[in-house]
């Protein structure tokens, strides 16, 4: 009987250890989802600057205002807003500024879908012009 009762806490303690693995698994596993839930969280811009013909990443939390990732822009690209300065959408063409009091993430679901911008400063855009006066 003690041998029975030796082999059946063996038993019971290999089935621990399976258990144990499942949970630290599971756990690992919600971890990561969600870790995944709170990059959603985040928009993430690319704006295309004319200019210099770079690419840059803006991003921030879903939660703010266009206006918020215009400013970032501007500190990415290191340079103080134009009168004449331009930022469009590019699947609309449309004008991001008229939509800086938006939510960004109302405005990326309902005018911008692609999260795409395209940048020409104020002076001398992508031809290289510049007015003589």
């Amino acid at each position: 009987m003690e041998h029975e009762d030796n082999k059946r806490a063996l038993e019971l303690e290999h089935e621990i250890e399976r258990e144990e693995d499942k949970l630290q698994e599971l756990t690992h596993e919600l971890k990561e989802e969600l870790g995944h839930e709170k990059k959603h969280d985040e928009i993430k811009i690319i704006v295309h600057d004319e200019d210099s013909g770079l690419n840059y990443d803006i991003d921030g939390p879903a939660h703010e205002s266009v206006n918020f990732f215009i400013q970032k822009l501007y500190k990415k690209i290191d340079r103080t807003r134009k009168p004449d300065d331009r930022l469009r959408c590019d699947c609309t063409g449309a004008d991001v500024f008229q939509h800086a009091h938006m939510n960004i993430e109302h405005y990326s679901r309902e005018f911008c879908k692609d999260r795409y911008w395209t940048f020409v400063g104020g002076t001398g855009g992508a031809d290289g012009s510049v007015t003589n006066g």
